[in-house]
């Protein structure tokens, strides 16, 4: 970088665009991040991730992950976005990122179910099966409400009055996912290839 202010803004640039892909990760269970599916600009600071599928159970067609951690948050990543910026900016734009799209009027389970009736029609092509139209339906509901609800568990809102704790900070939930996905036992859990080092 040139000068400080042009690192700050890459840096700026990095971790707002680190948010959207971690929560793109996170919400439709997406694995297997390996760092050659993490294409980052050296001059802008964008991030562009390749492969971006979600992740099934081999028994059924729901999302799932096996992986010990939510999403890839390595020591690496850590040290660029500095604990300043985990805990300001980072945790802050998952947070608006998921408030915007859980608004009502916004409708994103309807979104949702065109995106999840592709890929379950393709997991049924992929392993040889066949559905049902009720049964098609009732499997797109069930992912669409998993995915809701992990928007949900980003988005920091109490669903009543009385679940309000003034003890605990507004993106508990986030700080807790990024607690599990940066905790060196859960990394050593990782494959050797998704290179947890990194």
């Amino acid at each position: 970088m040139s000068s400080f202010s042009d690192y700050w803004m890459h840096r700026k640039r990095f971790i707002s665009q680190y948010a959207a892909a971690t929560f793109m990760t996170y919400l439709f269970n997406v694995g297997k991040r390996t760092p050659h599916r993490l294409i980052v600009s050296r001059q802008t600071g964008n991030i562009w991730m390749t492969e971006l599928l979600p992740d099934w159970s081999r028994e059924n067609p729901m999302f799932a992950n096996d992986e010990s951690v939510p999403f890839r948050f390595t020591p690496n990543i850590q040290t660029y976005i500095t604990p300043i910026g985990v805990e300001g900016l980072f945790s802050s734009c998952l947070l608006a990122i998921s408030r915007s799209l859980t608004e009502t009027e916004l409708g994103l389970g309807q979104y949702l179910h065109l995106f999840i009736r592709d890929e379950l029609l393709a997991w049924y092509a992929s392993s040889h099966k066949t559905a049902m139209q009720s049964e098609l339906l009732e499997h797109i509901q069930t992912n669409v409400d998993e995915v809701m609800s992990r928007a949900q568990l980003l988005c920091c809102q109490p669903n009543h009055e009385k679940d309000v704790d003034c003890n605990k900070p507004i993106n508990q939930n986030i700080i807790e996912l990024i607690s599990q996905a940066s905790n060196p036992q859960n990394l050593a859990q990782m494959e050797c290839t998704w290179m947890p080092w990194l």
